[in-house]
């Protein structure tokens, strides 16, 4: 019996072990999102695994902060690339990251967040992602309001 305990226990511990050998260091759980933990990847990069050590966010990021967007329903990621957008409570990327700023919800339109193109024009979107405004103008453009906001 004291055998079949040692084994099961080995076998228990091999699973625990291989399932997070794939990550140079894993968080603690909780600090971002309920039963999930930041993991960094043996390449540097960040994602996050729930407590079973599923993936719900692929190891992709340069950087993820904690959810604090849109009363804590979103997350700001930081592509290896420098390129920022943001994930939902589902681990799901509700905003590409393909912007090289993104202001935060409703501090200069309802509903929308200003987002600074790669090429530096500006634009505004929404919390599914959607660009409301395509980030063409200047900010001094964005600021004067000569744009038309027209939702699609």
């Amino acid at each position: 019996m004291k055998k079949l305990l040692n084994f099961i226990l080995l076998v228990l511990s091999s699973i625990t072990v291989y399932s997070q050998a794939d990550y140079r260091k894993v968080y603690e759980y909780g600090e971002y999102q309920e039963n999930w933990a930041k993991v960094k990847s043996i390449t540097g990069t960040y994602g996050m695994i729930d407590r079973s050590g599923r993936l719900i966010v692929p190891a992709i990021y340069k950087k993820i902060e904690k959810f604090t967007r849109d009363n804590g329903n979103l997350a700001l990621v930081k592509s290896i690339t420098g390129e920022y957008g943001m994930i939902d409570k589902s681990g799901k990327e509700v905003i590409p990251a393909n912007y090289s700023k993104i202001g935060r919800f409703n501090e200069i339109e309802e509903g929308l967040a200003l987002v600074k193109s790669i090429v530096g024009t500006y634009g505004y979107v929404d919390k599914s992602g959607n660009e409301i405004v395509e980030p063409i103008y200047t900010l001094k453009q964005i600021e004067s309001k000569h744009y038309k906001i027209v939702t699609k």
